[in-house]
């Protein structure tokens, strides 16, 4: 079970991985959308990095998919859009190892969020590339932003991996009502933790070692996207 705690060192003369301070882009933008979701008590909307909620009657917009093994077999990775100080690569590759699919719910890349997260140079010491991609059913309100990150050599550890998922949930609750519990499970053969958000919001985690990969989910509704997304990793 995963405890709070102060961020973990880099190692010997090294300062620290993860600061409570520099928080990814994608925390707060799921905390902003899921938070807008829960007040309004309509359709949630795709995260963004400022606050939105969505004028009423309307479902809001998606980017066009993109999920799926391209004709060479693998996609470049690319800086963030319309950002020339990216500190981060967007990885499109990564989302091959995702799920096409999420209980019958494309999985869709979110360009605008993976911008924004680019562009945290907190990161950049951290992270090789980075992908974020959405399912949603806007007529349930089910919802699931799934991000997958690329670690560089050395840089994972136990206590690198529970600081990434303690500041993850932080952020994810910060609008669900904060964080209220963790347990650990094997999801589909992958050790996994799961945090609850007092809110009813859950995040997934997994590290899959193929890759050096971590992928954070945070889930929203009563079809628990998130782990079908876990159920479905490649």
């Amino acid at each position: 079970m995963a405890r709070a705690g102060p961020p973990p060192s880099r190692g010997q003369g090294r300062g620290p991985r993860i600061r409570p301070a520099a928080t990814l882009g994608i925390f707060v933008a799921i905390g902003v959308a899921i938070g807008a979701a829960l007040a309004v008590g309509t359709r949630p909307p795709a995260p963004s990095p400022t606050p939105f909620v969505p004028p009423a009657g309307t479902a809001g917009s998606l980017p066009p998919p993109v999920i799926g093994t391209p004709a060479n077999g693998s996609a470049p990775a690319t800086s963030a859009a319309g950002s020339s100080g990216a500190a981060v690569a967007i990885d499109p590759s990564l989302l091959i190892r995702l799920p096409q699919t999420v209980d019958g719910l494309g999985l869709i890349e979110d360009p605008e969020t993976e911008a924004h997260d680019a562009a945290d140079a907190s990161h950049a010491a951290d992270l090789a590339g980075l992908a974020v991609a959405v399912a949603a059913d806007h007529s349930s309100g089910d919802l699931a932003v799934a991000s997958i990150v690329r670690l560089k050599p050395g840089v994972f550890s136990d206590d690198y991996y529970r600081s990434w998922r303690d500041t993850f949930d932080q952020g994810a609750c910060s609008q669900a009502g904060g964080v209220a519990g963790s347990a650990e499970t094997t999801i589909a053969g992958h050790p996994s933790f799961i945090g609850h958000c007092a809110g009813g919001v859950l995040t997934y985690h997994t590290y899959l070692t193929s890759g050096d990969l971590i992928v954070s989910v945070t889930s929203l509704g009563d079809r628990r996207l998130g782990e079908r997304i876990l159920e479905g990793l490649r």
